[in-house]
């Protein structure tokens, strides 16, 4: 065919090897006079050289249709709209939940606040009727003035805006959205919250549902960042280390120093490369809000850090509502990153604890190779075990294996002896 190519090799070697054996005649390993003529077996039947035949195709590797390379780029679209889908309808809700709420406990602080502000101005105005003395006018103008700083507390408290006539509503579109995407992330700042009942209970079935959900759109776009890594593991093989791209048959290939270098490598690489890409993007998160709110470099960069990390102490918070939107995306990106970095700490960890272990089984089988030597050397000279204290070398070593072997019923190896017959 024409996509297959045959290549026969033989085992047999080129040239004929002289023995004084056979009259210094040239001959074949195999029995041959000459390399034409089959071999003689013991059967008398010609035997010819042993022959391999390699058939190596050329796999052709056909590419993904167009439409299959659509379809799987469309399901990591799908998973990000239907989740700023499901965000925004929950901005929404709690939005249509929570704003009579704050309208009707807005009015009630403003009439308070009116209230204790006209019981003020009369004080102030009648201070001196009836002749009152100085420390009962000192008195009243006391109690009045607290009376009217609790009233601001609670307007402030309220969110009630006392330089105008109109309180700008907590919940707007971005803010309740913000709120939302908070809920799911579960970061949750607290400088805002639902405070009804329906709010309330709202939020709770929210959160179950979406926090799910949170979590498949973050682990998505954390396979998007690990084909990526992918990538850039290609390009280190074969320009840093300039290993070539093959496929390794036995085991001994692959536990070769060369390549447990190679592979212990890129892995700190890639620790390091995930680490420093992380505090790349709070960076630039960071310049980004110096732009956006009041805050110097290091307070942006602390709100990133603790916003990527999910601590969310909520003392720094973004107020302008223009930029809630763009926020929440950058938020959603940071914690797909933050959240693949954490997982590959986390493998290296794990496999240095692994090698750390790896080690001491070998540590500890050396010692019992070298106490098995000890005894063998014992019942050779002796013909019986002189020095008893091997034994309980021979069970400590098992211990520190973790020997699987048969034991006793309470589990621990037993080493059978027996004495030698010499």
């Amino acid at each position: 065919m024409a996509d297959r190519k045959s290549l026969v090799t033989t085992t047999a070697p080129t040239t004929p090897i002289t023995s004084s054996a056979t009259g210094d005649k040239p001959q074949w390993p195999d029995g041959r006079t000459s390399p034409g003529t089959p071999a003689s077996t013991t059967s008398g039947k010609p035997r010819w050289p042993k022959v391999e035949t390699q058939v190596s195709t050329k796999s052709e590797k056909k590419s993904k249709p167009w439409w299959k390379k659509v379809t799987s780029a469309l399901s990591h679209v799908m998973i990000f709209i239907f989740l700023a889908v499901y965000t925004a309808a929950g901005g929404i809700t709690f939005r249509h939940l929570e704003v009579p709420k704050e309208k009707e406990l807005d009015i009630e602080a403003r009439i308070k606040y009116n209230e204790t502000w006209d019981d003020v101005y009369k004080t102030l105005v009648t201070v001196g009727e009836g002749f009152k003395t100085s420390d009962e006018i000192r008195g009243l103008v006391h109690d009045t003035l607290l009376m009217f700083q609790e009233a601001v507390i609670d307007a402030t408290e309220a969110g009630v805006d006392l330089g105008s006539s109109e309180t700008e509503s907590q919940w707007t579109f971005p803010s309740s959205f913000f709120f939302a995407a908070t809920v799911v992330t579960t970061i949750g700042y607290g400088n805002i919250a639902p405070i009804t009942f329906w709010g309330r209970l709202f939020c709770i079935i929210y959160a179950l549902l979406g926090i799910p959900l949170t979590l498949i759109a973050i682990g998505d776009m954390g396979k998007l960042f690990a084909s990526t890594l992918t990538i850039f593991k290609k390009f280190f093989q074969k320009y840093v280390c300039r290993c070539r791209r093959r496929k390794l048959s036995t085991d001994s290939e692959h536990d070769s120093p060369k390549s447990t270098k190679y592979a212990a490598l890129w892995t700190f690489l890639q620790v390091m490369g995930a680490i420093a890409l992380l505090l790349i993007y709070i960076a630039l998160g960071a310049l980004m809000f110096t732009q956006w709110e009041s805050w110097t470099y290091f307070e942006s960069f602390y709100f990133c850090f603790i916003t990527m990390t999910t601590i969310g102490l909520g003392d720094i918070t973004p107020h302008h509502q223009m930029y809630m939107l763009l926020c929440t995306f950058y938020i959603l990106i940071g914690l797909a990153v933050t959240s693949t970095c954490i997982e590959l700490a986390r493998s290296e960890y794990e496999k240095s604890w692994q090698r750390m272990l790896e080690a001491s089984r070998r540590l500890h089988g050396i010692s019992l190779a070298d106490t098995l030597r000890k005894l063998n050397d014992q019942i050779e000279t002796h013909g019986e075990i002189v020095d008893f204290s091997i034994m309980k070398d021979i069970r400590r070593a098992i211990r520190g294996m973790g020997d699987a072997s048969e034991g006793d019923a309470n589990g621990e190896p037993r080493l059978v002896v027996y004495e030698s017959n010499i």
